[in-house]
């Protein structure tokens, strides 16, 4: 029998973009693994990839994308599996995840990496989480988000299920002198959308994206980036939900608002919205995105008052063992001291 051959690429254009979709779209319905993601995570946020790939007699089978990124003002860095949306193992056999994690071990820690961090939505990869633990990988749980299926369901069946203060706020918001509207994916109305969402960003004490980020994804057509925006009676923006369409769901991505307008519950009617889009266009749910898996969560709080059900977001972490017995050792020497 063949041999399994693990490889580790650290550029792109290494791989065939045709052989590598194709393979993942057979073994998988993430998006976020598919070629001209990774593409676009390199070349907008300027980072550098490390992928590892299983072939057997040559032929691909699996697929490990991560990329490297600095940990703030640190001379070390973190390896994750995506930085952006979700990443994960994409395997043609379910056996392969050992020769794949011997490679890993092998190799990530020669970039000053400190720890690895793999973020899963696809609940079947808690089948690798015994060969994960034996490489020293942790799970943990404290991530969720809230998904609203629609298949098969009016908007009266869904909103059944809202909290009565959210039906509250819904008619309110109704009556303001707003409309939602879906932008075009172009440069124009990208920026437009950029100025809400790093607005809300720095509110929060937060680094924004960079814009390049948001401003090239014209590259993606219409039918898989979606832009909702609230505006007012003026034409001015004042709220927008970026999301991505892909078999059949709808995923929220990024938001952002202008706060002056909080009273007219923009936020509300764009959701609203994007329920009612999933409906009029045959999509089966809306994932609201993730947040904090905490009932006081003032986050988690909004998001379950649209009577979503809640599905945990797997985040396997592993630190690197020669960092960890290193500052083990300075601590123990400054202990000394004392």
């Amino acid at each position: 029998m063949s041999e399994l051959d693990v490889k580790k690429i650290t550029n792109l254009d290494e791989i065939n973009k045709d052989e590598w979709n194709s393979f993942v779209d057979k073994n998988s319905d993430n998006f976020f693994i598919r070629y001209e993601w990774l593409q676009h995570l390199k070349e907008t946020l300027k980072l550098d990839p490390i992928i590892f790939i299983i072939e057997k007699d040559s032929n691909l089978q699996g697929v490990f994308p991560n990329f490297i990124k600095k940990i703030g003002k640190t001379p070390f860095n973190k390896l994750i599996s995506l930085p952006i949306m979700r990443g994960g193992f994409c395997l043609s056999k379910e056996y392969m995840i050992k020769s794949l994690l011997y490679e890993v071990s092998k190799n990530i820690y020669k970039e000053r990496i400190l720890f690895h961090r793999i973020d899963v939505c696809d609940l079947t990869q808690l089948k690798y989480q015994k060969i994960l633990y034996k490489y020293n990988y942790k799970l943990d749980l404290s991530v969720c988000r809230f998904i609203i299926h629609c298949k098969n369901k009016t908007y009266q069946d869904i909103s059944q299920n809202f909290s009565k203060n959210k039906i509250r706020n819904l008619k309110k918001a109704r009556k303001q002198s707003t409309a939602v509207k879906e932008y075009p994916i172009k440069t124009k109305y990208l920026e437009k959308f950029y100025g809400l969402y790093s607005m809300t960003m720095q509110e929060k004490n937060k680094r924004p994206i960079r814009s390049e980020f948001f401003i090239k994804l014209d590259r993606f057509t219409k039918k898989f980036v979606k832009l909702f925006v609230v505006e007012l009676d003026t034409g001015e923006p004042i709220a927008g939900l970026l999301h991505f369409i892909w078999n059949k769901k709808i995923i929220y991505s990024f938001g952002g608002f202008n706060r002056n307008y909080k009273r007219l519950m923009p936020n509300d009617l764009l959701h609203e919205y994007t329920i009612k889009y999933c409906l009029e266009n045959k999509l089966e749910h809306y994932d609201m995105g993730g947040t904090t898996a905490d009932f006081s969560d003032t986050l988690f709080k909004y998001k379950s008052q649209w009577g979503g059900q809640i599905y945990p977001i797997l985040r396997f972490e592993k630190i690197n063992p020669a960092f960890l017995n290193f500052f083990i050792s300075i601590y123990k020497k400054i202990k000394g001291l004392r």
